[in-house]
């Protein structure tokens, strides 16, 4: 073995390792590290081996190479935006979390409004190199003023029309669902329930039971995505709230003419007597003036929301009086044997109204808690000529309940309104006709004196079949229901009163 030393070692090496080179394929990595070796040996002054040895020597820089090379070769992956190759990163997670980075950036500077990045073409070219060269932070440098932003939101649409422009969905609805809670007129609320003895008709303070079915709006309402707009374009959800509750038509006035009536501009323009009155408060028994100006139409807003609300409630069942002869009574004369005692039941009304304003109402059901009592009263044998018994049967057979005694629209409904496909209007209890014709706001109206402290009321008839001082035994036929006076439709308004003051039919009256 020959070993070259002095001053010419290096250059005999050099020598050495082309030659071998030469005979040896190698690849361009054996190459470099070839070149490697021959400069570590240079500046370490360390003797290389001529011939075989050196060929051993190469022989394992080539089998080592090769894990050298799988250890050192890893894929690169060039970034491209819009076609554009602006930098090299390690992995294209790199740029998705720039990304989602940038959107947060931008979004913290704009907290009012929803921000969206716009699309941008990125796209990826994997290479697989030796020793490849990447910069993640130069990339994202170049990548960040290529990613712009524009703001979104939605728009709200009534009945294809739009209304605002809201920031997200999330406060769209929440404006909706506020709007609905002003209207709303009760929250839906657990059960109550009232425990009653057998022996006794005390309830419970609040027995009133208002339950909210449903709710929902009149029109189409659609939240619909919008995007590149104005910042300002965005509305508060409290102007939004302001702007729907303001927005809609404007009340339809009309002017009074000689010849008009209460009851005669509502019949023209199609609306109830009752409706007026709610619409004009400042009418007082139908007095109106040539020139005055009158509300035919109130306001009808953009956006209405309908309510159907479930009402329970108790009321009192009027006892009933059961009569003796006694033949050491005079004519007319009675003695209380027992008293009586009033009953309760509970009732149930279906009340559909449209922006609180309540629009219809109807008696779903009556269930009987307490039953009445009925008083023992003696009297004398000479019964007088239509005198009436006190128990009280419905004057129409078949009836449905239409509207219930008490508060409504601002005033008083003195009696209940029915409506049947039977219109036959029969004596609600034996008594003698005292009034029979036509009565303002009423129409065709019988009234009967039961000679016991009730008298009835029947109105809106459209055909009278009895005249005053005519008898009437209990059922006994008296007119047919109809649609004169101030009334809406075919319907029974039916009234009791005892001692001149109205009283509340339901409680005479079951099923």
């Amino acid at each position: 073995m020959t070993v070259f030393k002095g001053k010419d070692w290096i250059r005999k090496t050099k020598v050495q390792l082309q030659d071998l080179t030469a005979k040896v394929k190698l690849t361009r990595v054996d190459k470099e590290i070839t070149s490697r070796i021959y400069q570590w040996t240079k500046v370490n002054k360390i003797p290389i081996m001529k011939g075989a040895g050196a060929f051993v020597l190469l022989i394992g820089i080539s089998a080592g190479s090769n894990q050298y090379i799988i250890s050192n070769t890893y894929n690169i992956y060039h970034v491209l935006v819009e076609g554009k190759e602006i930098g090299i990163v390690s992995h294209p997670q790199v740029v998705d979390r720039a990304i989602e980075a940038r959107h947060k950036q931008v979004q913290s500077e704009n907290p009012d409004v929803h921000m969206v990045l716009d699309e941008t073409d990125i796209r990826f070219e994997k290479e697989k190199a030796f020793m490849g060269a990447y910069d993640d932070e130069a990339a994202i440098q170049s990548l960040n003023p290529l990613l712009t932003a524009h703001v979104t939101g939605v728009e709200l649409v009534i009945d294809d029309k739009v209304v605002a422009i809201l920031k997200d969905e999330e406060e769209a609805n929440e404006v909706l669902e506020d709007f609905k809670d002003i209207y709303s007129g009760t929250k839906k609320k657990e059960s109550k329930v009232t425990v009653l003895s057998a022996s006794t008709v005390e309830a419970t303070d609040d027995p009133e039971i208002k339950e909210l079915k449903s709710i929902e709006f009149t029109q189409e309402v659609k939240i619909e995505p919008i995007s590149n707009i104005d910042p300002g374009d965005i509305v508060d959800t409290d102007d939004v709230l302001r702007t729907l509750q303001s927005m809609g038509e404007l009340p339809q006035k009309y002017t009074v003419q000689s010849g008009d009536c209460v009851s005669c501009i509502a019949s023209k323009f199609g609306i109830s007597t009752q409706n007026l009155y709610d619409m004009n408060s400042w009418i007082v028994d139908d007095m109106i003036r040539i020139g005055d100006e009158v509300i035919v139409k109130g306001f009808e807003p953009t956006l209405a929301v309908r309510t159907i609300e479930q009402l329970t409630d108790e009321e009192e069942i009027q006892f009933d009086t059961i009569y003796e002869q006694d033949p050491t009574l005079r004519t007319g004369k009675t003695r209380t044997i027992a008293n009586g005692k009033n009953g309760l039941k509970r009732v149930t009304y279906e009340l559909t109204s449209i922006n609180g304003a309540l629009m219809s109402e109807i008696l779903l059901n009556e269930e009987v808690l307490v039953e009445p009592v009925a008083a023992k009263v003696a009297k004398g044998t000479l019964r007088l000529l239509g005198e009436g018994t006190g128990k009280f049967a419905w004057p129409v057979t078949g009836a449905k309940l239409t509207s219930s005694y008490g508060k409504r629209w601002g005033t008083q409904h003195k009696g209940i309104d029915m409506a049947s496909s039977n219109r036959a209007i029969k004596a609600s209890d034996t008594g003698k006709v005292i009034f029979a014709g036509t009565k303002n706001g009423y129409g065709k109206t019988v009234i009967l004196d039961h000679k016991n402290g009730y008298q009835t009321l029947y109105a809106h008839m459209s055909k009278i079949t009895v005249s005053k001082g005519d008898v009437l035994e209990k059922g006994e036929k008296l007119g047919v229901m109809g649609s004169t006076g101030h009334s809406t439709g075919v319907h029974l308004h039916f009234e009791i009163l005892s001692d001149g003051k109205d009283q509340n039919p339901i409680k005479f009256l079951s099923k």
